[in-house]
């Protein structure tokens, strides 16, 4: 094979003394290993070095008698030289120098061929993270830059962390596999660099997520080295994640329920609120700061995105927290308000309810977590119900309450033939109850039918579009209309009063209670000919949030019964429209 004249034939090789490194191994190698490769003493090839070449007195490669020689390499092969002390281990530990990629003279074949490392100066091993380099090498290099050392375990490819100059320039890597060691030779750092690369731009700035192993959940979260995409297993909350390199993708598959806890440099979380994960949940986060993330997406296990809303306008539309925080642990009756709080929690074993015999409500703006254990109560709150009456005077029946919140009131009855029974009053977003009958033995009209929804909407506040508030509402329905009296001197029965109204607004929801808005059952007539009063509408429920932590509660707006006849004289009150859902 033809030979190339190496570019260190006939160097003279000197101390930091300037004397000559009498005695000195310079041993060859493969380029970018430990492979040893023979150097010849002519262009023929025909004469072999010893490896390592021992230099002479005048601290040149010599032929082994002490006469200087020069060093042939085979043709298109780039070699490494390594300068180290007499004695020193094979390949060396302690190396004077190191030069990589040498390519013979006028090699055309090897220059060619262009390698993708570049040698750097010879490291001083640190730690199993950080070696040490002479003078200020910050800018070859600099953080993200791909490496390559050489160590007594073999090659190790790293990724560059930190690089700092004072002294020495200190490099601390994060190692793609096991770690740096004391044998640390030789470093090369890519020929592409991190830093306004020459890489094509599309493929430059493609983000790409490589599966790792799976990892246990922690306090302080560590991941592999292996890739950027992980399952977590376990249970265990995570409040800080190992650092991995600024401007890094992370994405998290969870295995189980935990909680990501916020804080705000290590893991900042929107509007500062932690995360309750169930299996299936994903999240993705970036690298903003050394060791510190900020989570950039939350997947639930049902494919839906936790849309993060901006803190100022969801807090105004929400409300000023100025009721505080509100506990209710025991059962207690409070006044129909709008209530604005930061926080809502109705314990289990409490009942809440209001004060108020009618026309009751309860409304609560929460810019926290609503969390609904208990009851909510507010059966018979709504419409009053007409009156019934005792028919010594030719009247008609007295007509139910309207609602604009609750359900509307059953309607009283009329007296006797043929007078009318009082109308079923009429409901918010639905029509008039049914009139009571003017005849003996007939039923009066149901109320109009409930409007039950489940949807998602727009809502705009200080200009700018939220979209997908989840909303669970039953919409009251109107109360039944009175029966007719069946004859004089007879007692009616009054019409049920409708169920009372709960509307709840919180940026979140733990719905595990109930709630129940249930119309009044229509009085029942004290007399044989004598009508009963109709049944009161249910009433009207409204949940609103950003998110329902739990959603399995049970909600009921019930219409009432009609009330009953003592014989087939007079009709019976016919019942406030009803309906009931269990949220999902």
């Amino acid at each position: 094979m033809a030979q190339k004249l190496n570019i260190f034939s006939g160097r003279q090789f000197l101390d930091s003394s300037g004397d000559p490194y009498v005695g000195a191994q310079l041993f060859s190698y493969v380029a970018g290993s430990s492979t040893k490769v023979t150097l010849t003493k002519d262009s023929a090839g025909a004469s072999n070095h010893a490896n390592p070449i021992i230099l002479n007195a005048r601290g040149e490669p010599g032929d082994g008698a002490g006469a200087s020689q020069a060093m042939w390499q085979a043709e298109g092969v780039t070699v490494k030289l390594v300068l180290a002390p007499a004695g020193d281990t094979d390949p060396p530990v302690a190396a004077i120098s190191t030069w990589d990629n040498l390519s013979g003279i006028n090699d055309s074949a090897a220059s060619s061929v262009q390698d993708e490392w570049v040698s750097g100066n010879t490291p001083t091993y640190v730690s199993t993270t950080s070696f040490a380099l002479v003078g200020d090498q910050t800018s070859d290099f600099h953080v993200g830059r791909r490496l390559k050392t050489t160590n007594s375990g073999g090659t190790l490819y790293s990724t560059i962390k930190a690089s700092v100059f004072t002294s020495l320039t200190t490099v601390t890597v994060a190692n793609d596999s096991t770690a740096l060691d004391s044998g640390l030779s030789a470093v090369s750092y890519a020929v592409i660099s991190a830093v306004d690369s020459s890489s094509p731009a599309v493929l430059n700035h493609t983000i790409s997520l490589s599966k790792g192993a799976d990892i246990a959940s922690a306090t302080a979260l560590v991941t592999g080295n292996d890739g950027n995409y992980f399952d977590v297993t376990g249970t265990t909350d995570i409040t800080s994640i190992n650092a991995i390199g600024i401007g890094t993708i992370l994405k998290l598959h969870f295995d189980g329920a935990l909680t990501l806890t916020h804080d705000a440099t290590n893991l900042i979380l929107p509007r500062g609120h932690d995360i309750v994960t169930v299996a299936g949940d994903e999240v993705e986060l970036i690298e903003y700061a050394e060791g510190d993330f900020i989570l950039t997406s939350h997947v639930k296990n049902n494919g839906l995105i936790d849309g993060h809303f901006k803190t100022a306008p969801w807090t105004r539309w929400l409300g000023d927290d100025s009721d505080g925080s509100l506990t209710y642990s025991s059962t207690t009756d409070i006044a129909s308000d709008e209530r604005f709080c930061s926080a809502l929690d109705v314990q289990v074993g409490t009942t809440l309810g209001v004060s108020e015999a009618s026309n009751g409500f309860l409304i609560f703006r929460c810019s926290g977590t609503a969390t609904i254990a208990g009851i909510l109560d507010l059966d018979g709150k709504g419409g009053v119900g007409g009156a019934g009456h005792v028919a010594t005077v030719n009247i008609a029946g007295v007509d139910g309450d309207a609602a604009i919140l609750g359900g509307a009131a059953g309607g009283g009855v009329g007296s006797s033939t043929p007078l009318d029974g009082g109308d079923g009053g009429s409901s918010y977003r639905g029509d008039d109850g049914g009139a009571g009958s003017a005849l003996h033995s007939t039923d009066a009209t149901a109320g109009t039918a409930l409007t039950t929804q489940t949807e998602s909407f727009m809502e705009r506040h200080a200009g700018t579009l939220y979209p997908t508030y989840l909303v669970n509402g039953l919409i009251g329905g109107a109360g039944g209309g009175g029966g007719a009296v069946g004859g004089t001197n007879t007692t009616s029965g009054s019409g049920g009063d409708g169920g009372g109204a709960i509307i709840i607004i919180a940026d979140q929801i733990d719905f595990t209670g109930t709630i129940t808005c249930d119309g009044a059952d229509g009085e029942n007539s004290s007399h044989s000919t004598a009508g009963s009063g109709g049944g009161g509408g249910g009433g009207f429920v409204l949940l609103v949030a950003r998110n329902f932590i739990a959603n399995t509660g049970t909600i009921t707006v019930t219409g009432g019964t009609g009330g009953v006849i003592v014989t087939y004289n007079g009709g019976d009150g016919a019942d406030g429209h009803s309906a009931s859902i269990t949220a999902s």
